[in-house]
C-alpha cells in the first residue's frame, strides 16, 4: 500500500481549516502507482477569479489583503452592482470549460459569450457551461426548471453587453496594473505546486478512493486548475464533464482530495437528479417547497459534504470535521442512510438517493432545515 508522507500530524487537526492556518510548507514522499488525474495552470482561470473576488462578485478565504487589488474601485463597485453577481458561474464555468491561455485569448471567450447571448451566433471556442441539449434534459424531468429561451434570456439581461465590457476593462486594467508582473513570480510557483500535487495524488489516489466509495465507473478524468485567489477554499467550482478548480495554499497537498471528493463529487453523481426527479417534484410537493430543482441542490450539497467526509475518514482514519454542513440535521440523516446502504458490497448510489429522500419526510428537523435552505436559495 503505498504511503504518502507529509510533515503533518493529521491527528491534531480538528478540521481543514486548521490545517490552512498552521505553518511549514508541506514535503511530500513516497511512492504510488498512479492516479487519473491531471493538473493545469492557467493564466485566464487565475486572473478572472482574481478579478471576480476582489470585486465581491465571489469569495475567498485565507487571501492575503495586501494582493487584493489591480482593479480601480469605481470598476470593482460598478462589477458588484451588475447582473454578473447573479451569473458569475455561467460565465466563470464556461471560461474554464473551454481553452484559454492568454489574456488575449480570455477576452476573445469573453467576446464569444456576448456575441451568442445578444447576437444568437454560435460560439467558435468557448464551450457554455451548460448547452442547450444539457439543459433540455434537465428541464424535461422538472415543471419549475425554465425553458432553453427563457434561461438565455435571463443571462442575456445579467450579462449585459455593458457588464461584460466592464469585465473586460477591468481584467485588462488588472493585467496591466498588477497581474502581469506578479503572473510572473506566483504563477511558477503555482505550476510548482501543481506538480506537487500532481506527485500527492498519485500517491494517496483519491479519484480510485472515490470510486471505489461510490462503486462507480469514471468516464471523464478530471483536471484539476489550482488558482491563485482560492488560497484556503471560497467559491470554487468544476463544470462537466471533468474540470474543477482547487486551492493553492502551502497546504494544499493535505488537503487536496477534499476539493476533489467535493467538487469532481458533485459532477459524478450530477445525474441523480434527472434519475429520481419524479421522486423529487413528490418530495417537493410534500414539503410544500416551489421549486424542486433547488431542493435537489441542497439535498445534492450536503450528500456531497458526506462524500468529502466519508472520502476524508476513509484516507486519513480520523473523524474530523471537512464541512460546514456537517452540523446539519441533513447531513446527520444523510450519513445515517448512507450506513444502511453503502457499506456493503452490492452498494448502489442511485439506491441511496432514494433511500434518503424517502426517509427526509419522517425526519421533521431535517425537513424543516431543507425547506429553510431552499427559500434562502
Amino acid at each position: 500500500m503505498a504511503v504518502c508522507h507529509l510533515k503533518l500530524d493529521y491527528g491534531k487537526l480538528s478540521s481543514w481549516a486548521s490545517a490552512a492556518a498552521m505553518g511549514p510548507r508541506i514535503a511530500v514522499e513516497g511512492e504510488g502507482e498512479g492516479d487519473n488525474i491531471s493538473f493545469r495552470v492557467r493564466l485566464p482561470d487565475n486572473i478572472l477569479n482574481h478579478v471576480l473576488v476582489i470585486s465581491g462578485v465571489n469569495y475567498t478565504s485565507g487571501f492575503p489583503l495586501e494582493l487584493a487589488r489591480g482593479v480601480p474601485m469605481h470598476l470593482r463597485a460598478k462589477l458588484y452592482e451588475s447582473g454578473l453577481r447573479r451569473e458569475w458561474w455561467f460565465l466563470a464555468a464556461s471560461i474554464l470549460r473551454s481553452e484559454a491561455e492568454s489574456i488575449d485569448q480570455l477576452l476573445g471567450l469573453i467576446d464569444e459569450l456576448e456575441a451568442f447571448l445578444h447576437d444568437s451566433k454560435t460560439p467558435r471556442n468557448l464551450k457554455t457551461a451548460i448547452n442547450r441539449e444539457e439543459y433540455d434534459m434537465l428541464a424535461s424531468c422538472f415543471p419549475d426548471v425554465q425553458s432553453w429561451e427563457e434561461y438565455t434570456e435571463d443571462k442575456t439581461k445579467h450579462l449585459s453587453r455593458n457588464t461584460l465590457n466592464l469585465l473586460k476593462r477591468a481584467i485588462i486594467e488588472c493585467h496591466r496594473n498588477f497581474y502581469g508582473e506578479y503572473w510572473k513570480r506566483r504563477g511558477p510557483e503555482i505550476q510548482r505546486l501543481a506538480e506537487t500535487l500532481k506527485k500527492t495524488v498519485d500517491i494517496v489516489q483519491p479519484l480510485k478512493a472515490l470510486k471505489n466509495l461510490l462503486n462507480m465507473t469514471v468516464e471523464e478524468n478530471p483536471i484539476v486548475h489550482p488558482v491563485d485567489v482560492f488560497r484556503c477554499g471560497g467559491g470554487i467550482y468544476g463544470v462537466n464533464p471533468n474540470r474543477i478548480l482547487c486551492t493553492s495554499d502551502r497546504w494544499t497537498p493535505a488537503l487536496i482530495h477534499l476539493d476533489i471528493a467535493h467538487e469532481y463529487g458533485h459532477i459524478l453523481i450530477g445525474q441523480w437528479k434527472m434519475k429520481l426527479s419524479e421522486q423529487i417534484v413528490e418530495l417537493a410537493r410534500k414539503m410544500e417547497v416551489k421549486r424542486p430543482i433547488l431542493l435537489s441542490e441542497v439535498i445534492e450539497e450536503h450528500v456531497v459534504a458526506l462524500i468529502q467526509f466519508k472520502l476524508d475518514l476513509k484516507l486519513t482514519g480520523i473523524r474530523r470535521k471537512t464541512h460546514g454542513y456537517m452540523d446539519n440535521f441533513t447531513f446527520k440523516l444523510a450519513e445515517k442512510a448512507w450506513d444502511k446502504t453503502m457499506e456493503s458490497e452490492e452498494r448502489d448510489f442511485l439506491n441511496y438517493m432514494k433511500t434518503l429522500l424517502n426517509r427526509i419526510p419522517l425526519d421533521k428537523e431535517a425537513s424543516k432545515e431543507l425547506k429553510s435552505l431552499t427559500t434562502q436559495e
